[in-house]
């Protein structure tokens, strides 16, 4: 096979979001990379039938019996020393990521490495705060600011930080070029919630818009952290990046397509003279 063609497996691949172009290099993603992609997917989609695949893929494997209860709504959990309230906004899925320390754990992983004393924090996409606890008690919860496009989120966000002792900025709107409002796909896994519908059991809300350039001018944020699936694309076309120096940002390709990403990853580079210095998953860093 000439190597400009692909094969059927590989376009299939590729549209799924499995088979990752970066730069030149092709990640080549092997049969057990192939499954895990799977499994991930068919566990947010059923956590039940996830389990029982498992359990007959892997026999000896704890299975659905032997999974611990979750624990009841209005209960707390503890991850990396913060604490969470179990809330019926959260599915199962949300929760069980939640208590296996997997939820935002790249993120944690490189803000616990990148973020300095006196650094500024502008996050996208708050989820239930955890990476803004988290950055609120490396730097201070006045340095930090975060924005949550689900408005259903915001009781549950406002407390997590209360009990985690934080106080950082939350807003509860989306940015953009212009002020406005822009309808907002959210998810029964609130994860999953979009500017895109991802599908399954989803709800559109309309949701304020900030102007980006006016929000960046007024925070003046040295590190911004971006995990908005899908729209981080349409950021860097109107984004003023002067005061920012780190950025972590999780791109999306199932929902994007991998053409715009290249050419994100090409303008914070080239335009914006950003070196790309660190990934972990689909979760980038750029430092200048």
């Amino acid at each position: 096979m000439a190597p400009t063609e692909h094969s059927a497996l590989q376009v299939g691949l590729h549209s799924m979001g499995l088979n990752y172009y970066y730069g030149r290099k092709r990640a080549r993603i092997g049969w057990h990379h192939l499954a895990g992609r799977i499994g991930s997917a068919v566990e947010q989609v059923s956590p039940p039938v996830y389990r029982g695949i498992k359990g007959l893929m892997a026999p000896g494997q704890p299975t659905e019996k032997e999974e611990p209860p979750l624990p009841p709504f209005g209960s707390t959990f503890e991850v990396d020393d913060m604490v969470f309230r179990i809330d019926p906004r959260m599915s199962e899925f949300n929760i069980r990521k939640l208590m296996r320390g997997r939820h935002t754990y790249h993120e944690r992983l490189i803000l616990k490495d990148i973020l300095e004393p006196g650094d500024r924090v502008l996050e996208l996409g708050g989820g239930i705060g955890m990476v803004a606890i988290f950055s609120s008690k490396i730097v201070g919860s006045e340095n930090v600011t975060s924005f949550e496009a689900n408005p259903g989120l915001e009781s549950l966000i406002r407390d997590n930080y209360e009990l985690n002792g934080v106080s950082p900025t939350l807003k509860v709107a989306m940015v953009g070029e212009t002020a406005g409002s822009r309808t907002f796909h959210v998810s029964t896994q609130f994860s999953r919630s979009s500017i895109f519908d991802p599908g399954g059991e989803t709800k559109p809300v309309e949701v304020p818009v900030l102007p980006f350039a006016e929000e960046l001018a007024s925070i003046e944020p040295t590190v911004l952290v971006i995990d908005i699936q899908g729209g981080e694309l349409e950021l860097i076309n109107y984004a003023d990046f002067s005061s920012v120096k780190k950025i972590l940002i999780e791109f999306h390709p199932s929902m994007t397509g991998l053409g715009p990403i290249h050419r994100m990853r090409h303008k914070l580079r080239k335009l914006h003279g950003f070196a790309e210095v660190a990934r972990h998953g689909n979760s980038f860093v750029y430092k200048r």
